[in-house]
């Protein structure tokens, strides 16, 4: 349906896939006239279809609008993108979303129209009082005295909150370049926060009007599209990485290696062809080893885990009291005291029996058995290994109890 009062931009670096997902979704909701594409063009231009909207985020803009150019502006400065897309396209309300988050909503279309005439000026998720741990903590002391931070992933804000923030850090650019500081820069976390808190606005948490709809939104750890869309139902979901993100960040730090750290190397090689065959030959394999042991095993073990943590806890015929996934150990809490617990290694899974006792610290653990695990065991076969050792555990429904206390705090 139209719109005309909201309007949303993915804030983005390319047309990859990620984002051609995510505009695909946006239109359940949006008309494609009011979808927009925010493209950090700020160290060089992006090649982009011409068929879609695209608003340019470039060194000019920043220039000409006297905002400061800190290293990695686009990454750390994202609120600029909102400036860019006020200054293009008229609007009462302006959505800014990352391509890695995954609106797996039962509704995509209610989600939206609910906030249409919804009069905030800023949408948020986790607005708070900043701490002196968050790494943006003494650049937000440079906007209020007692800070305040959120998360940006996906916000909206009136076109009045723009302006606030444009202002505010416009002052901010000129103080930095009079001074030539070096001090932090604050983030676009930082600046959204303080600067419209300074001006009587307090940001809204989405999570006010869907409490339970952003129990998977947060910074880390990287989460599996296939496994979020069908074991996280009507969820907002961050940070959603496909293989093209790690695929780019490989060839960045590859390129990095050769660019700068093996610099100085290839400026000073002299080797004959044999001997250039030989090292190229051995460096090859050496990476090739790396990339098994490092990236793809270890890969293959985390998404493992992460599938079976989602199948146990949606649809296992297993009674347990309460499952739990700490790193790299499934815990199963059978029924009072007693907890099984998976333990995972990159060729092993070791399975225990913890007792927790009221009153003692530490349970007692013994140790059953110890499982092969290979490379190539699918999900379901080691599913169905770790069921058939449950079951020797099990309680049946009538019997289970409320588990200790002391269960409940592990």
């Amino acid at each position: 349906m139209e719109d005309n009062k909201q309007v949303i931009g993915i804030r983005c670096h390319g047309f990859g896939e990620p984002e051609q997902l995510l505009y695909k979704v946006l239109l359940q909701y949006f008309q494609a006239s009011r979808v927009f594409f925010m493209v950090d063009e700020i160290e060089d231009a992006k090649k982009f279809p011409t068929t879609f909207n695209k608003i340019s985020l470039s060194a000019e803009f920043l220039e000409n609008n006297k905002l400061y150019k800190p290293n990695r502006a686009a990454w750390s400065c994202g609120d600029y993108f909102y400036y860019a897309f006020r200054a293009t396209v008229e609007a009462d309300y302006y959505w800014l979303i990352e391509p890695d988050v995954l609106l797996n909503l039962d509704s995509v279309e209610d989600f939206f129209k609910f906030f249409a005439n919804k009069e905030i000026d800023a949408l948020v998720t986790h607005f708070t009082l900043a701490t002196p741990e968050w790494s943006w903590y003494e650049s937000a002391k440079r906007l209020l005295e007692t800070p305040y931070r959120c998360f940006f992933p996906l916000t909206r804000l009136s076109g009045q909150a723009i302006d606030i923030m444009l202002a505010k850090r416009q002052a901010l650019s000129l103080k930095f370049v009079a001074e030539q500081s070096r001090a932090q820069f604050p983030n676009d976390e930082a600046l959204l926060a303080n600067a419209l808190m300074a001006a009587g606005i307090t940001p809204i948490n989405l999570t006010d009007y869907f409490p339970n709809s952003f129990d998977k939104f947060s910074i880390g750890p990287f989460k599996n599209r296939g496994l979020s869309t069908r074991y996280h139902k009507n969820q907002v979901i961050h940070p959603v990485k496909d293989s093209e993100f790690y695929t780019a960040v490989f060839k960045k730090h590859i390129n990095t290696m050769f660019d700068k750290q093996l610099a100085h190397l290839l400026d000073n090689l002299s080797l004959n062809d044999q001997e250039l065959k030989q090292v190229q030959n051995t460096v090859l394999e050496l990476f090739s080893q790396r990339l098994t042991e490092d990236f793809y095993v270890k890969g293959k073990l985390k998404f493992t885990l992460q599938a079976l943590a989602a199948t146990f806890r949606t649809s296992s015929e297993i009674n347990f009291k309460k499952f739990l996934r700490d790193k790299n150990e499934l815990r199963f809490f059978m029924g009072k005291a007693k907890c099984i617990v998976f333990a995972f290694t990159d060729q092993t899974i070791v399975v225990y029996k913890r007792i927790y006792t009221q009153g003692v610290a530490e349970p007692t653990e013994t140790k059953l058995k110890t499982l092969p695990l290979a490379v190539s065991d699918s999900v379901p076969q080691i599913q169905a290994k770790m069921e058939a050792i449950l079951r020797l555990h099990e309680n049946k429904p009538a019997m289970l109890e409320p588990a200790a206390l002391v269960c409940k705090s592990v």
